[in-house]
């Protein structure tokens, strides 16, 4: 049975929050940045969550041109240290930061579809990334800040991360700043002691932030556009539901089994790996409370998914009963994530099923 999914062009948050995970020193001379003409008509040609990759061709994702909404100039001032690097398909501008030791932090500012009020999925979906246990919507209050964002009110959150053995402790400042037409995301992440040297900077540098006009002479709107391919195509396993996705999900089921036991199978998808097989596993070991690996473990848990994609892998995951299938399935220019979590028995019946479901490629 063919299942018509509606694609979640926001979900490239993720992608946006997995950049360099990074600040306080002293205000250094500034300078005013004006993004050039030619950088705004390119910023519109390929709009975040508009299919277009530069590693590739996503076709059936692309928008008609004159249906794309045109995006505002943007003026800042760039602190002293900060170097400017290429627009991702996600950020219309972005930055790294290099430490006196070496290490290394990224200031990103991105647009994305409408997001108000919902903070607190925000806040979690990047705390999955830093291998964080997620909090409550009153947890989540306590942790925002106001902050001036645009010359406007934004919210800011700062996160650290437990560190481990293979990986130093992370950071993560975020300010967001909702409109009625999409929510700007600015972020500095990295090193935590960078991050913590940088952040001073960071909030006057949102503070800075200036908006121009669009083309036609109002304010650009920078609502997300919706693929022409309206979804993908599946062939569902029987007993599979269709529900509706989360924050960062593409796709959605709830699976059915014996003496009415459930679980779900979600889809997310991406313009990148997201920080990379290792770093995925650990978040996902995380969410069944076991404990990280390092390279040499997630070479045993690592198993082939697809002969014909060598690079699509799956995991499986159990801790006393509850249970979790991960597949990584790099396609089109693309990173897709399924997981599939439920208790032992339920995961098992169906886990063929499920590699089947992540082996057929979607028709977007």
């Amino acid at each position: 049975m063919a299942k018509r999914l509606t694609y979640k062009v926001w979900s490239c948050a993720l992608a946006f929050g997995t950049l360099f995970l990074a600040g306080c020193r002293e205000p250094a001379q500034i300078q005013v940045y004006q993004v050039p003409k030619e950088t705004s008509e390119r910023a519109e040609r390929h709009f975040p969550g508009d299919g277009h990759d530069h590693s590739g061709t996503t076709e059936g994702m692309r928008q008609p041109e004159a249906s794309r909404p045109a995006r505002p100039s943007v003026t800042y001032k760039v602190p002293e240290g900060w170097v400017e690097v290429p627009q991702n398909q996600v950020s219309v501008a972005n930055f790294n930061i290099v430490g006196e030791n070496g290490q290394k932090a990224n200031v990103s500012i991105a647009p994305l579809p409408p997001l108000a009020n919902r903070e607190t999925e925000v806040v979690n979906m990047w705390r999955q990334q830093m291998g964080l246990a997620e909090i409550s919507k009153e947890e989540t209050d306590k942790l925002m800040s106001e902050v001036e964002v645009a010359g406007k009110k934004g919210k800011l959150f700062d996160l650290a991360s437990a560190g481990s053995a293979t990986e130093g402790v992370q950071r993560i400042v975020t300010a967001m700043q909702h409109e009625s037409d999409a929510s700007w995301f600015y972020k500095i992440s990295g090193d935590d002691k960078l991050v913590a040297k940088e952040k001073a900077k960071f909030i006057e540098f949102i503070k800075s932030v200036k908006f121009g006009a669009s083309a036609a002479g109002t304010t650009a709107s920078v609502s997300a556009p919706v693929p022409t391919g309206s979804g993908g195509d599946w062939q569902l396993p029987s007993g599979w539901k269709v529900v509706a996705p989360g924050a960062m999900q593409t796709a959605k089921y709830q699976v059915t089994g014996e003496k009415d036991a459930t679980g779900e199978v979600t889809v997310s998808v991406f313009p990148s790996d997201t920080g990379g097989n290792l770093a995925n596993v650990n978040r996902w070991l995380g969410q069944v409370k076991l404990p990280p690996v390092d390279e040499a473990g997630l070479a045993k848990m690592m198993q082939p998914l697809d002969p014909a994609n060598p690079k699509a892998v799956l995991v499986d995951m159990d801790n006393k009963g509850d249970r979790m299938l991960g597949a990584i399935v790099p396609r089109g220019g693309q990173w897709f994530f399924y997981k599939f979590r439920g208790n032992t028995a339920l995961v098992e019946a169906n886990k063929a099923a499920f590699i089947a479901f992540a082996k057929a490629e979607p028709q977007f």
